[in-house]
């Protein structure tokens, strides 16, 4: 399939290489994305949070970030950030967290076993800016629970002024809550304290055949 005419020229060569191994292509990428911020310019607005052309003033530090979030509370009620917590996504975007704080997520041992991270000085670094959020500037909502469709929901129906999103799901809010186009902004993640900004992160489809000792 990779192979067709015009196929591989949809796709950069570091997805090509993800899926390979050895000059063989195992996999077929089928999503690639950049985790962006998603902001709702109506709670920036009501905040005072706008340029003189009604752009809002999006944080570009980790420090203006929280700092954003508890102005949106402060001057609107409204929740100033919102993270999924379940159904995967949780981690999914907290991995956004953890990269921008250095987290070094795996690595491969010389006996090619690999070695998680997740309670590394960076991660758990990370970890307390999150519980910060809810805990010390109480600016996350009050239900804990959230997937993905209540961040479109949050976001837009006025209920959360910020969160991560993916360009792919930016027509959510809009068709499933009646957001208008124009009240959703999308701005890059601001560089963290490694000086790390933006996952790349992506997902493949795979086939092998049963037995099969490597996969």
């Amino acid at each position: 399939m990779l192979h067709r005419p015009g196929n591989p020229d949809a796709l950069t060569q570091q997805m090509i290489d993800i899926v390979s191994q050895d000059g063989k292509i195992y996999g077929i990428p089928y999503i690639a994305y950049v985790m962006g911020m998603w902001y709702n310019v109506d709670l920036f607005t009501e905040a005072g949070l706008v340029d003189e052309n009604g752009i809002p003033l999006y944080p570009t530090t980790y420090d203006e970030r929280i700092e954003t979030a508890v102005t949106i509370k402060e001057k609107t009620g409204k929740s100033g950030f919102v993270m999924p917590t379940r159904d995967r996504i949780g981690g999914c975007f907290f991995l956004n967290l953890a990269w921008s704080y250095g987290t070094e997520f795996m690595t491969q041992g010389d006996d090619g076993k690999w070695t998680a991270h997740l309670n590394s000085a960076e991660c758990v670094a990370a970890l307390q800016y999150l519980k910060d959020f809810k805990w010390k500037y109480d600016v996350l909502p009050e239900n804990d629970l959230i997937g993905i469709d209540d961040i479109f929901k949050l976001v837009g129906t006025d209920q959360a002024a910020m969160s991560f999103g993916m360009d792919a799901h930016k027509d959510s809010p809009v068709q499933n809550y009646g957001m208008s186009k124009d009240n959703l902004s999308i701005g890059p993640v601001m560089e963290g304290p490694a000086g790390r900004c933006s996952q790349l992160g992506g997902a493949t489809g795979t086939l092998w055949a049963a037995g099969t000792a490597q996969c």
